[in-house]
């Protein structure tokens, strides 16, 4: 299981990082923008995507944009990490098919929570 951990904070990504290595025993990659992990996906091939809405050079909804434009990352599960929390924004990430949003700032047990309840349905089913 590969996770990719899209964000322009070095240490959200870390964190995070850190925080999906320890809980559920993943490969973690990283990019610092939506542009960079577009550049990355082909190589990196991730199972599932956490991603901030705020960054420069492409933002959240660019990427979902564009790789749901690809036959091979259509369908991939995708958890937004984000301070964001206008109505607008999140209308528009769930029109793009996203179903997981998980508000900023972090503390680390409500995370992992959180994460659980996520990336686990998602381990089972690819398992299944």
């Amino acid at each position: 299981m590969k996770i990719l951990v899209v964000d322009d904070d070095s240490d959200i990504r870390r964190f995070l990082g850190n925080l999906i290595k320890k809980t559920f025993r993943c490969n973690v990659e990283e990019a610092e923008n939506g542009k960079v992990a577009l550049e990355k996906l082909p190589d990196i091939n991730p199972d599932i995507i956490c991603l901030d809405v705020t960054m420069p050079e492409m933002d959240g909804i660019t990427f979902v944009d564009e790789i749901r434009k690809l036959d091979k990352f259509k369908e991939i599960p995708i958890i937004i990490m984000s301070a964001i929390s206008e109505k607008s924004t999140i209308s528009k990430l769930l029109s793009l098919g996203i179903k997981n949003y998980i508000l900023k700032p972090f503390s680390f047990q409500d995370t992992q929570t959180r994460l659980k309840n996520i990336i686990f349905p998602i381990l089972k089913e690819k398992k299944g």
